[in-house]
């Protein structure tokens, strides 16, 4: 945490798969004591009981949700010099359109006509409307024709979808520091032993990650199935040049090796978004809940070429569970 002069900024960094939390000695003393009293609750009263998934327990606690029990814990010592701010969770500013809103309402509105189909199952890939227009989008603005478009409960389902079928127990997979967290908890659940099989590849003062490191490990461990790259980088903002990432969808490719893009924030940039490829072996990420403001909607979507056929549909049985 640090100070300001209209309130205290709080914010927990992820750069190594351990639990590398910036934490002053107050703060870890809080962090610690939050854990004891969930710890002592859990162990109220004593009970034997079945052993819980080491995968689980070994991955990463949610940065945001340990924000809010630490802001909770300071707020009222705050709440006379501006609050407390947490930077643990990108959340914009601005409201969702008013024409999504109006939608939805006309559709709560309308879900007792007996046409209305607002409580029923949909499509596991989306409602048709929906990826019609998302179609019409990455083609126009993403120059992506020739691609499947699957909507996904928010981006980080996308990202499950595609560790959970890619990847088998026994593979590894690269990230790049600093990076988004819930990337490296998502794996963490697959993987069985994260600290082996999750390689987090260096990055540049500037951010930049280092492809001659990624490279090098390609060339020498065939066990590396997944890359991911987000653009613009999550936490740092910084965005990637095409060169950059052509570089990295060109080693992947030449490794046999999918490459995962998480574009969470391309609207986030001064000039138009230049950071998706066509190639069938990189996946994209997309979401709604940033430059749109509908976090709480949890809508996000994920694009595959059409050239892999058979991945779109092995996604489908992860979508559909």
């Amino acid at each position: 945490m640090r100070c300001s002069s209209k309130g205290l900024i709080a914010y927990l960094g992820f750069i190594t798969p351990a639990k590398a939390f910036h934490l002053t000695s107050r703060q870890a003393a809080h962090h610690h004591s939050i854990h004891s009293r969930h710890s002592m609750m859990s162990n109220a009263p004593l009970v034997t009981l079945p052993k819980i998934s080491k995968r689980i327990e070994k991955t990463l606690d949610p940065c945001v949700v340990l924000m809010k029990e630490m802001i909770g814990s300071y707020s009222a010592e705050w709440q006379d010099r501006g609050g407390i701010y947490s930077l643990a969770q990108g959340v914009v500013y601005w409201k969702p359109p008013p024409t999504a809103q109006s939608a939805l309402l006309e559709a709560v509105q309308q879900s007792s006509e007996p046409e209305s189909t607002l409580h029923m199952y949909g499509p596991d890939e989306g409602l048709p409307e929906l990826r019609q227009v998302l179609q019409e989008k990455i083609q126009t603005e993403n120059l992506l024709n020739n691609h499947h478009v699957m909507v996904t409960v928010g981006a980080n389902q996308a990202y499950m979808n595609c560790v959970l079928t890619l990847l088998e127990s026994n593979n590894k997979a690269v990230v790049f520091k600093p990076y988004y967290f819930n990337h490296v908890m998502a794996l963490q659940m697959v993987l069985s032993d994260a600290d082996e099989q999750l390689l987090v590849g260096p990055s540049s003062e500037n951010g930049i990650p280092d492809l001659a490191w990624l490279e090098a490990q390609l060339q020498a461990d065939p066990f590396i199935k997944v890359v991911t790259m987000t653009n613009p980088c999550n936490p740092t903002g910084v965005l990637l040049e095409r060169s950059v990432v052509q570089q990295a969808v060109d080693l992947c490719r030449k490794q046999d090796v999918w490459l995962v893009l998480d574009c969470t924030y391309e609207y986030f940039v001064s000039d138009s978004f230049d950071g998706c490829f066509s190639d069938a072996h990189v996946i994209h990420i997309f979401s709604l809940s940033k430059a749109y403001a509908l976090a709480g909607y949890r809508c996000g979507y994920m694009v595959m070429s059409k050239s892999a056929d058979p991945l779109y549909q092995q996604v489908m049985k992860v979508q559909g569970e």
